[in-house]
């Protein structure tokens, strides 16, 4: 119910991420971004603007090409 950014990162040995993609977010309006990843390694993650969440859901699939 806040806004911030998404982003999706890719690492090659899960210690050192990269930002593969991200995206601003506005409260309360769905946002998809996609990325093209060729690293072994993964994550989707949410950084907080300015106010704390009350009510967060961040989901994430795969698909193989």
């Amino acid at each position: 119910d806040q806004a911030g950014t998404v982003f999706i990162d890719k690492s090659t040995d899960a210690t050192t991420w990269r930002a593969a993609a991200q995206a601003a977010v506005t409260a309360n309006v769905p946002v998809e971004i996609t990325a093209r990843i060729t690293t072994r390694y993964v994550r989707v993650r949410f950084l907080n603007g300015a106010t704390l969440q009350t009510a967060f859901l961040l989901s994430s699939t795969m698909q193989r090409f």
